[in-house]
């Protein structure tokens, strides 16, 4: 279970909605004021199915005073991330109240930020006589939590588009000794009456049959793999079957497109050049 420290302005700030009971607005003056609030996972995760019945005491508490009341909580919020995404919304025990600290989050309007900064700068110089004004941004700190995944998808990328040249690269040099072997094959079947669709055909279905095979092969290896990678995330994108459709396409036209200008070649040779040096 979390525990944090925040202002009633805090759920504003982040949009955070009140599900059920009523977040206190402290009122000026009111020094110390505090109140319990928790989320959704919160509430389920101390067992209680409705804001009436929803009691905590803290434990370090209870070992200080023995006879120590409950604190009733005062109202539920909406779950929502605070960490990375494949950890999922955990539950949170917010402590609301008036006490003041060193950590400040403030929301700006679009286009507004440079006059912020200059605004607290001057601030904390009036104020402290000191200009070591420090602060970071919401979204740097997101592209912070992300930043090892989008490095683990580079790397994946890297790999991915070299394997897929060099798998180009073996399927040309096959297809070119294997079809460079059949010219006299070609030849005679022309002789013979063979249409162009016949030869297009005759030397795409072995590949074509290739293809399959490794579809066959690949397509559920790659769902396993992927399962066992994300297994343990909480929020995952769903693996469909129009996943490994577009990935299939891709291959086929991957493939036939480096297959095509050798069958097109071998397909529209001239039988008597063939036969007279073959």
């Amino acid at each position: 279970m979390k525990f944090r420290y925040a202002s009633p302005e805090f759920f504003k700030v982040y949009g955070i909605k009140t599900v059920e009971g009523e977040i206190p607005d402290f009122k000026e003056g009111e020094e110390r004021q505090k109140a319990l609030v928790v989320n959704r996972a919160g509430l389920k995760a101390l067992h209680y199915t409705n804001l009436s019945e929803a009691f905590v005491v803290e434990d370090n508490e209870r070992r200080k005073e023995g006879n120590v009341s409950m604190h009733p909580i005062v109202a539920v919020v909406e779950d929502y991330y605070d960490r990375h995404l494949s950890f999922g919304q955990r539950p949170i025990i917010y402590q609301v109240g008036t006490s003041g600290g060193q950590l400040y989050q403030i929301a700006y309007a679009p286009g507004r930020l440079n006059d912020l900064l200059d605004y607290l700068r001057k601030t904390e110089l009036r104020i402290y006589g000191s200009s070591d004004f420090e602060y970071s941004l919401l979204k740097d700190e997101l592209q912070k939590l992300y930043k090892k995944d989008r490095q683990v998808a580079i790397v994946y990328s890297v790999f991915a588009l070299v394997a897929v040249l060099i798998s180009c690269i073996g399927l040309f040099g096959i297809s070119l000794f294997d079809i460079r072997q059949r010219y006299r094959e070609i030849a005679i079947r022309k002789v013979n009456g063979a249409q162009l669709r016949d030869i297009y055909l005759l030397l795409c279905r072995k590949y074509l049959l290739i293809l399959g095979g490794a579809c066959v092969l690949g397509v559920p290896l790659s769902y396993f793999i992927i399962y066992q990678y994300t297994k343990d995330f909480v929020v995952k994108a769903p693996v469909g079957i129009g996943l490994f459709i577009i990935s299939l396409m891709v291959v086929v036209c991957i493939s036939l497109g480096t297959l095509l200008w050798q069958v097109r070649r071998a397909a529209n040779i001239n039988p008597s050049k063939i036969m007279k040096t073959e």
